[in-house]
């Protein structure tokens, strides 16, 4: 481990809540594959399992900064960026393990690349199959195809050719790539600040490097290097009492945020709207349940999608 004297290569900044098992997992990949000099941050917030004291017990060299609310998955990265002392980044998720080679691999990569932001590897999750590791931006076309399906006849640009390279393990600039763990450059996280503090979780990485990009930035996936990624336990974790609403209107508000601060407020519009027609179609869907537990399930979920929508388009203004 490094003396605390010594400032560190990479600066490995991991948000905690309520994942006490993955975590401690993720922290022991770090200490099994990471070889280039590097420090580990956990901010937790507010975890009921023990967290805190299983990591001081199990990897007491992390430097960890526990707090008695849950801040979000965004300020917590943030209060970790101002403790980095790395000339890099990892911004990583604690529901991933690293291999061999992953980060160094990254590393490297990243000071080869001198016009490079930030960079991602290939995602892949418990099951064996990838991930999306990296994507378009999002555009009003594409979020309308989702929500509308074969009625919207534009899909917007294909990410085939972005799977492709994912699977040859070929480099390629990317619109943007998984916050679950992207190396970024320490450099121009202090040229184009932290992560946008108007999101609570989701959206966060994609606005980021949208403000990477617009700064002359660019991002590169680098699917040679694999983490595995076992996804949304922290999300999970948060149940409606503690987000103060549920992952779902946490969504449709960084989504909404994203496309009224990059795109405009009537695209913003557009696509919530599109989103609130698809919530009506799964409403009427729920009635043709096969039984009548299917049917209540069904019904039960698709009206809180709708209370979400209707919250969403009646309180744009707020978002």
């Amino acid at each position: 481990m490094l003396e605390h004297t010594q400032a560190p290569m990479v600066s490995i900044v991991i948000v905690s809540y309520n994942c006490r098992e993955l975590l401690l997992g993720c922290l022991s990949s770090i200490q099994a594959h990471v070889n280039v000099s590097h420090e580990v941050i956990v901010v937790d917030s507010a975890s009921r399992d023990f967290t805190v004291e299983s990591v001081r017990k199990n990897h007491p060299y992390v430097r960890l900064f526990p707090f008695r609310k849950n801040v979000g998955f965004v300020a917590g990265n943030n209060i970790g960026f101002e403790h980095a002392r790395g000339e890099l980044i990892l911004m990583l998720n604690p529901d991933t393990l690293v291999g061999p080679g992953t980060i160094d691999g990254l590393v490297s990569f990243l000071f080869r690349t001198l016009s490079c932001a930030a960079v991602g590897p290939r995602l892949v999750g418990a099951d064996g199959f990838d991930q999306q590791s990296a994507q378009f931006f999002p555009s009003v076309s594409g979020e309308l195809r989702k929500s509308l399906g074969r009625i919207w006849p534009w899909a917007g640009r294909s990410l085939e050719d972005y799977a492709l390279s994912t699977r040859m393990g070929l480099a390629f600039k990317s619109d943007w790539v998984s916050g679950a763990c992207m190396l970024m450059r320490k450099k121009a996280v202090l040229e184009l600040g932290g992560l946008e503090s108007l999101f609570f979780m989701y959206y966060e990485e994609v606005d980021w490097c949208k403000r990477a990009s617009n700064a002359g930035w660019e991002i590169w996936c680098a699917p040679k290097y694999k983490v595995i990624h076992f996804g949304s336990q922290s999300a999970l974790a948060c149940n409606e009492k503690v987000l103060g609403g549920n992952v779902h209107r946490h969504f449709q508000r960084s989504r909404f945020i994203y496309f009224k601060k990059h795109v405009g407020i009537l695209a913003a519009c557009i696509v919530e709207a599109g989103a609130f027609m698809r919530i009506c179609k799964n409403v009427l869907k729920s009635f043709g349940g096969k039984t009548a537990e299917e049917c209540r399930n069904l019904r039960a979920s698709a009206f809180t999608e709708l209370r979400i929508g209707l919250s969403m388009l009646l309180h744009l203004d707020r978002a």
